[in-house]
C-alpha cells in the first residue's frame, strides 16, 4: 500500500506534484481546443448560410433589374409579335431564365421559354403587383411543377394593366450552391415557404430525411442567421441554421449532423486521456527507478541494521560500487558505529560481569550476615529467663530472618531476581510458627496468590510488616492465636489480611508497620471482621518480570 510514510511514496507524490499543473494545463488546453473546433464549426456554417443567402438574394436583384428593364421598354412597344421577340430572345440569352411573360387579369399577353411553367403558379399570386401604387413594387411567387417547387418574380409594365413575370429556373439557383462546400457531412438548401427544399447540396442531396421535424423559427433581420438543435426527420441529432432571402418565401437552411462521438470529441478525449496516461507512465517508471537505484540499496542497509540489532557486532554494510555514493559514504559511517558499538558493548558486558561478581559477593555477605545474626539471637534467648525477654529476641530474631529469607528468594539463582510473594509471605510465617512452637497456638495460614512477584525492595518490606503485624497479634503470654490470609484481588493485586480468634489489638501496632506499608504501596480497605487487625491491598508484578535482573534489591 503507498503510503506517505516510506521514501518511495514521498518522491512518488513529489513527482505528481511537479507534473499535476502541466496534467491540468494540458487538459484546459484540450478542452480550449475542443470548444474552439465546436465554434469553429458552428461559425464556418453560420457563415455559409450566410453566404449562400447572400447569394441567392443577388439572383432575385439581378432577375429583378431585368425585368424592370424590360418592363421600360414593354411600355414603349405594345405589339404582341415584337413583344414575343423581345422576351424570347432575352430567355435564349439568360439561361438563368425558363420563361418570361407579359400577363394581365385574363391571362399570357405574350411570352418567351416554357409558357407551361406558369401553369404552376395560382394566377393571383403572378398579379399581386397590380393595384400597388408604387414604382417599384415587385413579388416573389412560389409554385410547383411536377412535384418540384418553382420560383417567380413579377413587377407592373409601365403604362399597362399588367405584369412582367419571370421564371427562375432551379438550376440557377442549383449552381450557387453548387459552388459551396460544406463541412463534415452538411447540407445545404434553398427552401420555399412550406419548408421543402427548392434545391440542395451537400451530403444529403436528394434526400429530405435531413430536413428539421419541426420549422426552425426565422431570424429577426435577413442578415442574422438562427441558430437550432433538433431532431431531423429521419430522428437523427442535427444542428441548423436558418437565414431568410426574400421575407418569409425563400430562405437557406444549412445543417450537419451533431455526432455523439465526433472528430472534436475524440481530440478532446485523446488530449485529455494522453496527460493522464503519460502521468501514469512516468510515475512507473519513476517507481521501478527509485526501487532500482534508491531502495533496493536501502533495504540492504536495513538488512545489515536489523542483525546489528540482534547483536551481530561482526555485520558490515559495504556497498559494491554501483551503489549511489552518498549511500556508500552512509555504509562506511555505519561500519564505523557498528565496530565502535562492538567494542563498547564488549566493555560494557566485562564490566557488567565484574558488577554482578560483586552484587553477588555483596549480597552474599549480607544473607550470611543476616544468618549469623538470627543465629546469634537464638543462642541469646536460650540462654535468656523470662518469658518476655525470651519473646523480645524472638521478635528481633524473626525481624532478621523476614530480611534474610527476601535476600535468600532473590538470590536463588545467583543473580537478583523478582521475589515470589506467597513463598516469601509462607517462609515468614512458617519461621513465626517454629519461634512459637511448644510455647504457643500455632498459625493459621491461608496464602494463595500464584504468579504474583514484587522486587527485592518491596519484598523486604512486605516481610517486615508481616512480622510487625504478626508479632502483637501472638501476644507476649502466647494465648493467642493469629491468621494470615493471602488471595488475588482485583487489577494486578494482593489481598492481606493478619487477625487473631480472641480480641487481638486493634490497628497498626507500630510506626515501623506504617513505614512498611507506605513502601510497599499498600492501602487499607474496610475491616472484614471484628478480629481483623491489618486489611491491605497492594500491586504486584506479573511473572513475566522474573526473567530479567534487577537491581532494587541492593541495601
Amino acid at each position: 500500500m503507498l503510503t506517505f510514510a516510506t521514501l518511495r511514496s514521498r518522491l512518488l507524490a513529489l513527482i505528481a506534484l511537479a507534473m499535476l499543473p502541466v496534467v491540468v494545463l494540458a487538459i484546459a488546453l484540450s478542452w480550449r481546443i475542443f470548444v474552439t473546433a465546436e465554434q469553429f464549426a458552428l461559425d464556418a456554417y453560420r457563415q455559409t448560410a450566410s453566404a449562400v443567402a447572400t447569394q441567392e438574394r443577388s439572383v432575385l436583384r439581378a432577375a429583378l433589374r431585368v425585368l424592370r428593364s424590360l418592363a421600360e421598354i414593354q411600355a414603349a412597344d405594345t405589339t404582341v409579335r415584337a413583344c414575343e421577340d423581345r422576351l424570347g430572345r432575352v430567355v435564349e440569352a439568360n439561361a438563368g431564365y425558363g420563361a418570361i411573360v407579359l400577363m394581365d387579369e385574363n391571362g399570357i399577353v405574350c411570352g418567351g421559354g416554357a409558357l407551361a411553367l406558369i401553369e404552376g403558379f395560382e394566377r393571383a399570386a403572378l398579379t399581386a403587383p397590380l393595384g400597388q401604387q408604387s414604382p417599384n413594387a415587385y413579388n416573389i411567387a412560389l409554385g410547383r411543377r411536377e412535384g418540384r417547387p418553382i420560383v417567380a418574380i413579377t413587377v407592373p409594365a409601365r403604362g399597362r394593366d399588367a405584369v412582367l413575370v419571370a421564371v427562375l429556373d432551379a438550376d440557377w439557383f442549383a449552381d450557387i450552391l453548387a459552388d459551396v462546400t460544406p463541412l463534415e457531412n452538411g447540407t445545404v438548401a434553398v427552401l420555399d415557404q412550406t419548408g421543402e427544399a427548392i434545391v440542395q447540396h451537400g451530403h444529403e442531396k436528394g434526400s429530405t430525411g435531413w430536413l428539421p421535424q419541426r420549422p426552425v423559427a426565422r431570424a429577426a433581420t435577413l442578415f442574422d442567421p438562427t441558430f437550432a438543435r433538433d431532431r431531423s426527420r429521419d430522428g437523427r441529432a442535427f444542428v441548423y441554421f436558418l437565414v431568410p432571402v426574400h421575407a418569409d418565401r425563400l430562405q437557406v437552411l444549412v445543417g450537419f449532423p451533431e455526432a455523439d462521438f465526433g472528430i472534436a470529441e475524440r481530440q478532446l478525449l485523446v488530449g485529455i486521456l494522453s496527460p493522464i496516461l503519460l502521468s501514469f507512465i512516468v510515475l512507473a517508471v519513476a517507481w521501478v527507478a527509485v526501487d532500482r537505484l534508491v531502495l533496493r540499496w536501502v533495504r540492504r542497509l536495513n538488512r545489515t541494521a536489523r542483525r546489528l540489532a540482534f547483536g551481530d557486532f561482526s555485520v558490515r554494510a559495504t556497498m559494491p560500487d554501483a551503489a549511489p555514493l552518498e549511500l556508500r559514504q552512509y555504509a562506511g559511517a555505519f561500519d564505523q558505529m557498528t565496530e565502535a558499538l562492538g567494542t563498547r558493548a564488549h566493555e560494557i558486558a566485562l564490566v557488567a560481569q565484574q558488577r554482578s561478581g560483586l552484587m553477588r559477593e555483596l549480597h552474599h555477605r549480607v544473607k550470611n550476615n543476616f544468618q549469623v545474626i538470627a543465629s546469634f539471637l537464638n543462642l541469646m534467648r536460650r540462654e535468656q529467663s523470662g518469658e518476655t525477654r525470651e519473646m523480645a529476641l524472638a521478635l528481633a530474631e524473626c525481624r532478621v530472618h523476614a530480611m534474610a529469607a527476601a535476600y535468600k528468594l532473590a538470590l536463588a539463582q545467583g543473580d537478583i531476581r523478582l521475589v515470589s510473594v506467597p513463598t516469601l509471605v509462607g517462609d515468614v510465617v512458617a519461621y513465626a510458627q517454629q519461634l512459637t512452637a511448644g510455647l504457643r497456638e500455632p498459625v493459621d495460614a491461608e496464602i494463595r496468590g500464584e504468579g504474583a512477584f514484587l522486587d527485592l525492595d518491596r519484598a523486604m518490606a512486605l516481610s517486615l510488616l508481616v512480622v510487625e503485624v504478626l508479632w502483637p497479634v501472638i501476644g507476649a503470654d502466647g494465648t493467642r492465636r493469629a491468621v494470615v490470609r493471602l488471595a488475588h484481588a482485583e487489577d494486578r493485586h494482593l489481598h492481606l489480611t493478619i487477625g487473631g480468634m480472641s480480641q487481638p489489638p486493634k490497628g497498626i501496632p507500630s510506626r515501623f508497620a506504617r513505614a512498611f506499608l507506605q513502601q510497599l504501596q499498600a492501602k487499607t480497605v474496610p475491616d472484614t471482621g471484628s478480629d481483623t487487625v491489618l486489611a491491605v491491598t497492594f500491586p504486584i508484578e506479573s511473572a513475566q518480570g522474573n526473567d530479567g535482573l534487577s537491581d532494587q534489591g541492593a541495601p
